[in-house]
This record gives C-alpha cells, structure tokens and sequence, in this order.
C-alpha cells in the first residue's frame, strides 16, 4: 500500500498528528506524557508552537507516523540545551541547530522502512533551510537504527524526565565523509543538496574524545 509523506500544514493535519500521538504513546504503549490531553485524547506539547511537523499516511488519508523538528533560531530548547550538552557545537548553536523528536510509526510498519523514509524527508527539510547539526535522543533498542543513519555518539547516557535512561545522539548534518563512511542512506541527499561546510570537521574531535573516554565493557 503507498504511503505518502508530507509536512502538517493546516491546523486539522496538526491535530490529527496530535490524536495519533496519544493513540500511540498513551493508549498502545501506556508512556506518562506532561502534555496528554484525556479529555481530547491528543498530545500537543510547547514545542509545537514553532515545530515542523510531519506525517505520513496511507491510501486511505490515516496517519500511519509522525515526526517533528525545531530550529534552535526560532525556539527555545529550554532544559535540552543543558541535558544535550549542545554547546559542543557552540560555534552554530542556535542559528544551525535542530532537534528531531517524537518519531512514531503505527504497529503495523515498525517492521517496514517507514520510520527510515520519515527521518530522510526531515533530513533533507532540515538540510535545505541551513541546519549543520541535529540532536536527537533514543531509548537502547533504537540506538543501532540512529547510529546507522549517522548519528554519532558524544556524551554519556542521560536520565530524560519523560522517557528515563536514553542516549543523546547528534547528527553532523553536512558531513559526507561520515554519511559515506557509516553507509547513511542520508548521504546521498547530502551528496545532491549540500556543499563541503566548515562544521564537519568541528565535531569530530568531539567523537573521537568520548570515545577515548567511553568506559570499556568488562567481560562477565
């Protein structure tokens, strides 16, 4: 069945993201969330007030996923800008830096490439309007699918008020060398869209200095 992904442009598409979120996050997975709303069964959160939101959905117009992105020059990231550590990338921080989350795809296309072509469409969005670096954070069994999009490990797991043990994760947005290296399907778009920047030598220095630092694991 095709699937089409778009960006929620009216006010009804955004509160159709806003239901499927609560129908995802509160009715199947039972996660708390600060901003549900029972009564109206959604959850719409401050974010969303500058947020680009996307959806995508099926041949019969239901949301089957959903996710968002904020630029660091119109919002301001609140407690994510200390709990991310992003002034790692001070030199672009706020005016090149976004923040993806609530990345959600229906139950029946978790096992589908859904939620790869969702990240791809808002990372060519985001590649387009001038962002160099992406933050996101994700629970343990989601690490293997960010990493291999290109998102870079950077700092320790961090405890989120919502969503508990996760790992911040960054993505060097323009750095092709890397997209290529960790066989990104990103790195085509980056390829076509996007010119050499200053930025892709700028974090990984900071990589490389974690890793040196990153505990080893001991064997049992």
């Amino acid at each position: 069945m095709p699937l089409t992904i778009r960006q929620a442009e009216t006010s009804e598409d955004r509160e159709r993201v806003f239901r499927f979120r609560y129908e995802v996050y509160v009715e199947e997975m039972k996660r708390p969330q600060a901003y549900a709303d029972h009564a109206a069964r959604k959850v719409e959160e401050p974010f969303d007030r500058t947020g680009h939101l996307f959806l995508a959905e099926d041949a019969a117009s239901r949301i089957v996923g959903t996710l968002r992105t904020n630029f660091g020059r119109d919002t301001d990231f609140g407690i994510y800008r200390e709990l991310y550590g992003m002034d790692c990338v001070a030199p672009w921080f706020p005016q090149h830096v976004s923040v993806c989350t609530k990345l959600m795809v229906a139950a029946e296309h978790r096992r589908s490439s859904l939620g790869v072509r969702l990240a791809a469409h808002v990372y060519q969005f985001n590649l387009q309007r001038g962002i160099l670096f992406d933050f996101i954070d994700c629970n343990p069994h989601l690490e293997p699918l960010f990493l291999g999009l290109g998102y870079c490990r950077y700092r320790p797991r961090i405890l989120h008020p919502e969503y508990g043990d996760v790992l911040p994760l960054v993505l060097p947005v323009t750095d092709l060398a890397h997209l290529d290296a960790m066989g990104s399907p990103f790195a085509r778009l980056c390829r076509e869209h996007s010119p050499p920047h200053a930025a892709n030598h700028h974090l990984r220095q900071t990589v490389r200095n974690f890793a040196k630092e990153e505990p080893t694991p001991q064997a049992a």
